[in-house]
């Protein structure tokens, strides 16, 4: 069986809209959900870091994050990784 793991670098939201947004970004292993970014503000036309590349984490083969911006929403989520084997 082939093991794979990817290593997040970084998670930016960006808002390009005309009023704050709310962001959230889940972390979930065997059913455990760790919030990395709760109901987060993100103020107009700015962006915001959830994860840097000096606190990386890692997801292993069944790990996945979910994530979710409010209602009627202008956010971008851009998401760097490195695939691992």
């Amino acid at each position: 069986m082939l093991f794979r793991s990817i290593k997040l670098n970084n998670i930016f939201f960006h808002n390009q809209g005309n009023s704050g947004c709310d962001a959230t970004v889940q972390f979930v292993r065997l059913g455990n959900v760790i919030n990395l970014a709760n109901a987060m503000t993100v103020p107009t036309k700015t962006t915001l870091t959830v994860l840097a590349k000096e606190m990386s984490t890692y997801l292993e083969e069944g790990d996945y994050i979910t994530v979710r911006a409010s209602a009627n929403s202008f956010l971008t989520v851009f998401v760097s990784y490195d695939q691992l084997s």
